[in-house]
């Protein structure tokens, strides 16, 4: 299991991702961070607010200035990113992928469509490509954004408690409005840790909590 479970609430400084997450990280020692799970918002890295018109930077080496960030403090990420992919459709799928100092994984796609603009592919088929993902004595799934007011919730639970281990974590990555609830997130989750990571300053709180 990590030592600490955490979330990062993206809610300013859209256009300077990662040097906005080295800020946050800055405050805490490097004792402090090892060996934490701390999971990044939907569509962290595309330079805008998400539902800000304009063009999104869909640069994939956001993977290797994550993968450095976790190889240094020694910590893993999930993080909700939009970027392109060999034989991908244009715009990208909104993404989560977890990634640590070893590399990165694809965790899943995101299916439905927003509520607003929808500034992604949304995935037809073949949406959870490694969900949840084990590591150690720990399953590690995620759900972005709407996807979890969808019936895709109830399977991942399922496959979650299926899961031969000790410990598991659900993660949501999302730009959620304040018609959801992190709380509510949590509650409907049971048997797991949720993780509820959200870039929308008007929106719901971001949330870590068990049961």
């Amino acid at each position: 299991m990590f030592t600490k479970l955490g979330a990062f609430r993206f809610v300013a400084d859209y256009s300077t991702p990662i040097p906005a997450l080295e800020a946050a990280l800055a405050a805490k020692t490097d004792q402090e961070l090892a060996g934490s799970l701390i999971v990044l918002p939907e569509a962290f890295n595309v330079g805008k607010a998400y539902r800000e018109v304009g063009d999104s930077n869909h640069d994939p080496s956001v993977l290797l200035h994550l993968k450095r960030v976790a190889s240094r403090l020694s910590m893993t990420f999930v993080a909700g990113l939009i970027v392109e992919q060999a034989d991908g459709p244009k715009p990208p799928y909104s993404s989560a992928y977890l990634i640590d100092g070893s590399g990165f994984t694809l965790i899943c796609h995101k299916a439905h469509p927003d509520y607003e603009r929808t500034p992604y592919t949304t995935c037809q088929v073949g949406c959870d490509i490694e969900n949840p993902i084990t590591q150690g004595d720990t399953a590690i799934a995620s759900l972005i954004c709407v996807d979890i007011d969808t019936p895709r919730h109830g399977m991942i639970l399922k496959r979650l408690k299926e899961a031969d281990v000790d410990n598991r974590i659900l993660c949501v990555p999302g730009c959620l409005g304040n018609q959801f609830s992190g709380s509510n997130i949590t509650q409907t989750s049971p048997g797991c840790y949720v993780i509820v990571a959200n870039s929308d300053r008007w929106g719901c709180r971001s949330v870590i909590g068990k049961d």
